[in-house]
């Protein structure tokens, strides 16, 4: 079960951590049954950069990376793998707001990963066992 952000110390050395703890957190699948954990590792994200304590590229990167690494992880259960991906859209996203149009390279670094993670996820068979979930809005 993830923290919530309002219960953390406001200064940001303690968010930082916090923010490493949930992306840990999330590659383990530590939370399967909640997706409050990537929302709460994005809120942090985003936390972060409004106080401009990260560098805004590499932190959308690395949150996208986190995303679709666990996507990508056959060791984890497949409804977490799923709903991982159901998130990166959106994480895509925001890269792309600062990338475009400074770095098309990049971007299309950016979406060959999301491409390639869709890809090993569609399964007709699998997609009637398990249903991808809907991300809460």
């Amino acid at each position: 079960m993830s923290i919530p952000l309002v219960s953390i110390p406001l200064t940001t050395p303690a968010l930082y951590e916090h923010w490493l703890h949930l992306q840990w957190q999330l590659r383990c699948a530590l939370a399967t049954t909640d997706s409050g954990l990537i929302d709460d590792y994005l809120a942090c994200a985003d936390e972060l950069l409004r106080r401009r304590a990260c560098n805004p590229v590499s932190t959308r990167l690395r949150t996208l990376q986190t995303l679709l690494r666990s996507a990508s992880d056959s060791a984890l259960p497949w409804r977490w793998r799923r709903l991982c991906l159901a998130y990166a859209p959106a994480a895509q996203a925001r890269i792309v707001s600062l990338l475009h149009p400074h770095d098309p390279i990049a971007l299309r670094a950016v979406d060959a990963a999301v491409q390639r993670c869709r890809g090993e996820l569609q399964s007709p068979v699998l997609d009637k066992c398990f249903p991808a979930p809907h991300r809460h809005a």
